[in-house]
């Protein structure tokens, strides 16, 4: 078995003599900036990755590498590919998001009838994020999919008729569609679907206390079943970064991928203490709480310490790593 799956190959010190093709882990998977599925040639070691996550992700494509004959040099080597996409010009120039940060996605599993498969994953050791797609793999699954009917039909034993009403009604995901095994704290928000056959949420979650060994999240949702269950890792975490604030009532702030945490001296519970919050990018670019999505998830009050922890949720992940100044209630904190 160990022969047959070999994980994350290139990041192994393997060199050879002559060239050498690998597959069965997608190129983008090596790739930490960009949604890229081309193949991946490492000349310096002689290894060509060529996966192209096709039949695994939504965005996969089939890749080919092309020979001139058996014995020519890796640097005549060559490569084709194809996908299913629409061919389009832009009519105008689009500059980057600053604030794009580009997010993997380790799994995919199948019971007949659909898909469901994580499109991509972050933790930045408080809170974990994912987008997942399911995808109707025949005629039925597709209508019962978009129709809300095979979500709904799933509460029918537990909540009854009048749910399985309302769910029909509302295209809503219910209280009982996802689940996770070793976390908690789960939101999730339907996205737009990458194609016909498919839907897509935004899921995010979070830990009472931090794993220290979890490399994983196990998800599954009730209608496709127990036994399908993705992964969502959280083996690469993305550092935050804390502040100090001085002349201000926030004393601390911690930014991380997708939340921020600040910490008030105050005389009681106020979900209105953060009343601004921006930060500036390392391109001066800024980011103002409505480009970011700042929403208030909870709060909590020590009145011996007269401490108010406040925590706030960003709809759209952020680098900390990037930012080099940030705007709490107009005091202007750098980044060291």
């Amino acid at each position: 078995y160990q022969w047959l799956k070999n994980d994350r190959f290139l990041e192994q010190d393997c060199r050879f003599s002559r060239c050498v093709v690998t597959g069965h882990w997608p190129v983008c998977l090596y790739r930490q900036d960009e949604l890229n599925m081309n193949p991946l040639f490492d000349y310096e070691r002689r290894v060509i990755a060529m996966d192209g996550g096709c039949g695994l992700k939504t965005t996969g494509q089939l890749n080919a590498l092309v020979f001139p004959d058996k014995d020519a040099p890796m640097e005549k080597v060559t490569w084709e590919s194809y996908d299913a996409f629409p061919l389009v010009t832009a009519l105008e120039n689009q500059e980057k998001k600053p604030f794009s940060l580009y997010i993997q996605y380790p799994d995919s599993v199948s019971n007949g009838d659909y898909r469901l498969s994580i499109n991509g994953a972050l933790y930045d050791g408080n809170n974990f994020y994912a987008v997942l797609i399911v995808e109707g793999l025949n005629e039925q699954a597709i209508d019962d999919l978009k129709s809300n009917k095979v979500i709904a039909e799933s509460h029918l034993d537990f909540w009854g008729q009048d749910m399985v009403d309302r769910l029909l009604a509302s295209g809503g995901s219910g209280p009982d569609t996802f689940h996770l095994l070793n976390a908690s704290g789960i939101s999730t928000r339907e996205l737009s679907p990458p194609d016909e056959a498919s839907r897509a949420w935004r899921i995010s979650g979070n830990f009472m206390e931090a794993p220290e060994k979890t490399e994983s999240i196990g998800l599954w949702l009730d209608f496709i079943g127990r036994d399908y269950i993705v992964n969502i890792p959280i083996d690469n975490i993305i550092t935050p970064i804390t502040l100090y604030p001085e002349q201000s009532d926030c004393i601390e702030v911690t930014i991380y991928a997708t939340s921020v945490k600040a910490v008030f001296l105050a005389s009681g519970m106020d979900s209105e203490m953060l009343q601004a919050f921006s930060v500036v990018l390392e391109d001066g670019s800024i980011l103002t709480q409505d480009d970011l999505g700042l929403r208030m998830n909870d709060g909590t009050y020590d009145p011996l310490t007269m401490r108010y922890e406040c925590n706030y949720l960003f709809d759209v992940p952020i680098d900390p790593a990037r930012i080099t100044t940030v705007s709490i209630n107009g005091i202007e904190v750098a980044v060291s």
